[in-house]
């Protein structure tokens, strides 16, 4: 199998992947309570079920590969993750969004036009959009958090016997040095909380 081909086949299993992660997620949440905004200064759970998708598709296919979607409408609406402004949080009322299975629709067709020009796709933005996605299903576990228990599904029962020994912490010496954080302005992409780059002594 060529190397390309090969290299496709992984970020497409790494992918579908990172999308199953994601439906579980999303899973947890009852139908009637993807309208709700468990945190103030962040979207709607129903703008995060269409932006992961969204994204994807904007950023590989129209931006990457100047491949319209046909969707331009809710591809404008589930665009832009930037969380609202603290000091301008948002006034959005549940019936200014599509119903939930508009967005489920929407996000197939994401997926579809995602998978069919996979191949041909920059790897870095594969990689970047695998990190978007994540980054998102980290933020979205503790949101949910703030959902009362009568808006989650309850997970199926699990015998902590099952899940086998706690593991043993152990304390670990690290030498003094130099920590660098952040990152430099070297023109590679990077999310914007990356910057600037930091030098630190720790001892």
């Amino acid at each position: 199998m060529p190397t390309t081909e090969v290299l496709t086949a992984s970020l497409l299993e790494q992918l579908q992947s990172a999308r199953a992660e994601g439906d579980r997620l999303f899973d947890v949440v009852k139908r009637n309570a993807v309208y709700e905004r468990p945190i103030s200064a962040r979207h709607r759970i129903i703008f995060y079920i269409g932006h992961l998708d969204g994204f994807d598709s904007i950023q590989l296919c129209r931006e990457g590969l100047g491949i319209e979607s046909g969707d331009r409408e809710f591809d404008d609406l589930f665009q832009a993750g930037i969380d609202p402004d603290s000091t301008h949080l948002p006034c959005d009322v549940p019936s200014d969004w599509p119903s939930l299975d508009q967005v489920l629709a929407y996000v197939s067709r994401c997926r579809k036009n995602v998978d069919a020009h996979l191949e041909n796709a920059p790897e870095s933005v594969v990689h970047m959009a695998l990190e978007h996605r994540l980054m998102h299903l980290e933020t979205l576990a503790y949101m949910f958090h703030g959902l009362d228990y009568e808006a989650k599904n309850s997970p199926e029962f699990i015998d902590s016997a099952d899940m086998g020994p706690a593991g043993e912490n152990e304390w670990r010496t690290i030498a003094a040095g130099k920590a660098v954080l952040g990152k430099s302005d070297d023109e590679v992409f990077g999310w914007d909380n990356e910057y600037q780059e930091v030098h630190c002594t720790v001892p």
